[in-house]
């Protein structure tokens, strides 16, 4: 239930924060940022977007009590100009997972694995791949973290250009829960 409250709060706000879009061919995707451009997310809080995401969240009673109850967190983070990213956050820094954000982190693991050569895309990972985003499987998604390796998903998240673990700091993209969805789904399988 909370994930599927995050998933609306964040596409109602995304929503109501509609800055104007850029042209399709004024910064087309992927954006070509150099890595010594990226920052923090949390170098980048602005305080008018911050003010309008609390505004219109605050609107929705629902959302209100909720986010009061420590029960939902927002973060938006405007890329309409890539030299000038912008962030807000409602609840940021205090710790909830979704039921499977862990497997975004297995995910962003497995693909950068495949950039650098370290692992081979066979069609069985790319598979898993699939099911495990796709259908949250979580036997599918044992099997990834098994052939990637727990010390090199941990080792990736913490590395300067993702850094989803920060021992400061309150993010940590649920390293532990990545180590108990493949402990309990090993041990079902």
């Amino acid at each position: 239930m909370k994930c599927i409250l995050y998933i609306l709060a964040v596409l109602a706000a995304s929503t109501c924060f509609r800055l104007e879009a850029p042209a399709a061919s004024e910064h087309p995707l992927p954006l070509d940022v150099p890595a010594a451009q990226v920052r923090p997310l949390r170098e980048l809080l602005d305080d008018g977007l911050q003010q309008r995401l609390v505004r219109r969240l605050e609107r929705n009673p629902a959302w209100r009590k909720m986010i009061l109850e420590k029960r939902m967190a927002v973060g938006l983070v405007d890329l309409s100009d890539p030299s000038n990213v912008l962030f807000a956050r409602v609840n940021g820094n205090h710790m909830m997972y979704a039921a499977s954000l862990p497997k975004i982190a297995i995910l962003l693991a497995a693909f950068h694995c495949f950039e650098f050569g370290l692992v081979e895309q066979t069609p069985r990972l790319t598979h898993d791949l699939h099911l495990m985003i796709r259908k949250s499987d979580n036997r599918a998604a044992t099997r990834v973290i098994e052939r990637l390796g727990m010390e090199r998903i941990q080792s990736i998240l913490t590395q300067k250009p993702y850094r989803f673990y920060d021992k400061h700091g309150a993010a940590d993209c649920g390293l532990e829960k990545i180590r108990r969805l493949g402990k309990t789904a090993s041990r079902a399988n």
